[in-house]
């Protein structure tokens, strides 16, 4: 491999790990392994923290200039039948290695820890941000980023599987919990009652092909999508109360939405809206040169902890950029191919040598 350190057996390690989202000492355990490999090779500032939500900072020197952010969560696997081998073998076979995580994002791991080897044995500034818990809503990232150590890296690099082509953006992501109260009544006489379902319906389903959706140049259109709804106790009672979620991808603030769904509501004190998940959307930022080699492949259709860092850092330049096939994300017999490791190594090795 290109790089001067082999970083396959350490990839293999970790998706032997089970880090599944919600396991923190798990997610600590993970991380710390990769600590030591980097100090068993080299001499780095080390920070950590984080008890619910563990998170590792391993550095050249106290201002890295270029920042990788890796999260070591996965999701789950489901049923271990459906795959070919264990889901936490991490066999390495036929020139790809084997696992969940393997593609999101152990192997942006591995990526990022062979740039940061190689920037300590050349002398350049860079540092490697793991975090806990990203797949089940970047809780980990938003808990370490007030507490990260650091002035402002000039790039922030997020290993997610891109096919090694690079994304400067992707929108937001905000949950909207709707709750209807009704007055229950007997079935037979639902005059007597107001039914909390058919607010929901009237005044919030109905309405949404009127979804006042914006768009960006970049990140596209913001989007609405009616993920849950639930309410009622039995067939022959006025249901009393009722809710919903929305799911809404946003390519600025949410909070016009927040707005829309609160004037749907009306005033008469039935409908509530609160927010269950508020993630900002990254948007662009300049584009370095040595990306001009490179190709963008649009925004992501997913949510990173580039957007959580980018409050924290508001004057870093934010890349996703890792090794791995879109496809494998999530997947059952999810693995990676090796050759794109090592290119996601070469490119990052290249991106070090042009920032210093």
């Amino acid at each position: 491999m290109s790089s001067l350190h082999n970083v396959i057996p350490l990839l293999s390690e970790l998706i032997q790990k089970d880090t599944v989202s919600g396991q923190p000492e798990a997610q600590r355990e993970l991380q710390q392994i990769v600590a030591k490999f980097l100090n068993e090779r080299g001499s780095f500032i080390l920070r950590d923290g984080g008890t619910r939500y563990p998170w590792t900072l391993m550095a050249t020197d106290e201002a890295p200039e270029v920042l990788f952010a890796c999260h070591v969560d996965v999701v789950p696997p489901g049923n271990p039948a459906l795959w070919s081998r264990d889901p936490f073998s991490g066999v390495v076979a036929d020139g790809r290695v084997h696992g969940r995580g393997s593609v999101d994002m152990k192997g942006g791991i591995a990526a990022a820890v062979a740039a940061l080897l190689y920037a300590n044995e050349q002398g350049f500034s860079a540092g490697l941000l793991l975090t806990a818990d990203e797949e089940v809503g970047i809780l980990g990232a938003s808990d370490a980023a007030p507490a990260l150590p650091l002035p402002d890296p000039r790039l922030i690099i997020i290993p997610e599987p891109t096919d090694n082509e690079y994304s400067l953006g992707h929108r937001g992501a905000n949950w909207f919990k709707v709750t209807a109260t009704g007055t229950s009544a007997h079935a037979s006489t639902p005059e007597l009652g107001v039914n909390a379902i058919q607010l929901l319906c009237e005044r919030i389903v109905a309405k949404l092909d009127k979804f006042p959706a914006r768009h960006d140049d970049y990140l596209g259109a913001d989007t609405i999508s009616l993920g849950t709804i639930s309410g009622g106790t039995s067939p022959n009672i006025v249901p009393e109360s009722a809710e919903l979620v929305l799911d809404i991808r946003t390519v600025g603030s949410s909070q016009p939405f927040k707005n829309w769904l609160r004037e749907l509501c009306g005033d008469d004190g039935r409908l509530t809206v609160e927010t269950v998940a508020d993630l900002p959307p990254l948007r662009p930022h300049t584009q370095l040169e040595v990306l001009a080699s490179h190709t963008d492949a649009g925004p992501q259709t997913y949510v990173t902890d580039g957007a959580v860092l980018h409050q924290r850092f508001p004057s870093s330049s934010v890349v996703i950029w890792g090794p791995g096939e879109r496809s494998q994300m999530h997947a059952v017999d999810e693995s990676l191919d090796l050759t794109m490791l090592e290119t996601a190594i070469e490119n990052y090795q290249e991106l070090l040598r042009s920032m210093n």
